[in-house]
């Protein structure tokens, strides 16, 4: 073989090791995104959960507070129920600041 020739071929060799190097780190960067993407929807869907528990039960303090007024609740029941609200309220307040607010890292 001549020498050019073989010199053509070693620098073809080193341009495909390139590619098959830069190649490698894409699907390295994809398997790195798609588990990002996957952490993000798991996040999404506990937000969602969440909400929607905290929606629930907005309803359920609204559906009672309705039902002590239309049964003629004393202010000692009505009472009752500002506190059992206000707890709640509590206990949500400190569900809410577990919540992470940044994206992991």
């Amino acid at each position: 073989m001549s020498f050019i020739l073989t010199r053509q071929l070693y620098r073809i060799e080193r341009k495909l090791d390139f590619v098959l190097r830069q190649l490698g780190r894409e699907r390295e960067e994809d398997a790195e995104m798609a588990a990002v993407l996957a952490d993000v929807q798991a996040a999404v869907a506990a937000n969602t959960t969440q909400i929607g528990s905290v929606v629930e039960l907005i309803r359920g303090f609204a559906d009672l507070l309705q039902e002590a007024i239309d049964r003629g609740a004393s202010p000692a029941e009505l009472q009752a129920l500002v506190d059992e609200l206000r707890a709640s309220d509590q206990a949500l307040a400190e569900a809410a600041a577990t919540i992470p607010t940044a994206p992991p890292a």
